[in-house]
């Protein structure tokens, strides 16, 4: 079974995104090319919650 992976890896002094395909099929590099802004507003919104959560669990009540 083969399941395209995609990872989106900070790059050099944090300013730049670093896309990690796991595939090489001409179809799911167009696709991670045309939804490149999208999948990054996704990863810095799931970062964003994560470290929500944590501050959140942390909290002194």
């Amino acid at each position: 079974m083969k399941i395209p992976f995609l990872g989106i890896a900070k790059g050099a002094k944090r300013k730049r995104n670093d896309f990690i395909l796991g595939s090489a099929e001409p179809n799911f590099v167009a696709w991670a090319s045309i939804r490149r802004g999208l999948l990054i507003r996704v990863r810095d919104e799931a970062h964003r919650f994560a470290i929500a959560f944590q501050r959140s669990k942390r909290k002194i009540k």
